[in-house]
């Protein structure tokens, strides 16, 4: 969400304008179906997309409704510092250094990032949503999609929270799980209680 509510509304835009179905994030606060059904040779596939969280220097220009924007797993309310200061540390220098880092970097060696199961790795109000949503999205379709933003950077292993979620949403009725951000490849499972789960396909 680098660019906060503007470039949410702006993508989705775009999107719509050049008739490209999406989901996972949306304009209104009121949008009920936060899953897309698309049909292809009779078969009716539910699209659900979530991820764990949202850069938190932006959370502030969503007004604190972000979970009603985006298909979160975890939200913690962030707000821009009064002081002009803090403020301009917040919404500009702290991004454009990162931006400069990851350019910087990009191609070489970057630490790996934690994925460890906590009790703060998820709000268990918003899972419940999730598991509501999955619910519905199954009485809607035949096979069941979930596209989820989780895990840690650069890590080649799923970390416990990332397996924890898996386990939940396939015990939860998903067909086909798909995790993306960890920007490398990791594996592919099929048994064990779960759908078939590409941890991360980058």
């Amino acid at each position: 969400l680098d660019e906060g509510y503007e470039g949410l509304t702006r993508t989705i835009e775009v999107l719509d304008h050049l008739g490209i179905a999406h989901t996972g994030t949306f304009s209104s606060s009121e949008t009920e179906k936060r899953y897309l059904v698309m049909e292809k040779n009779g078969i009716k596939f539910a699209f659900y997309s979530l991820t764990y969280g949202v850069n938190a220097t932006y959370e502030a220009s969503l007004c604190q409704d972000v979970p009603k924007h985006v298909n979160l797993l975890r939200y913690k309310k962030k707000q821009f510092s009064k002081n002009a200061l803090k403020r301009f540390w917040q919404t500009s220098l702290r991004p454009g250094l990162k931006k400069i880092y990851l350019r910087r970097t990009k191609g070489t060696i970057i630490p790996q990032r934690i994925d460890q199961l906590t009790p703060n790795s998820y709000d268990p109000t918003l899972l419940q949503q999730v598991d509501l949503t999955i619910s519905k999205a199954k009485a809607e379709s035949d096979i069941l999609v979930v596209l989820l933003h989780i895990g840690g950077q650069f890590n080649t292993i799923p970390g416990t929270f990332s397996e924890y979620i898996f386990h939940h949403l396939s015990e939860q009725g998903a067909d086909i799980i798909i995790g993306h951000h960890p920007h490398t490849t990791q594996k592919i499972s099929t048994g064990g209680g779960y759908s078939i789960c590409l941890f991360s396909w980058s």
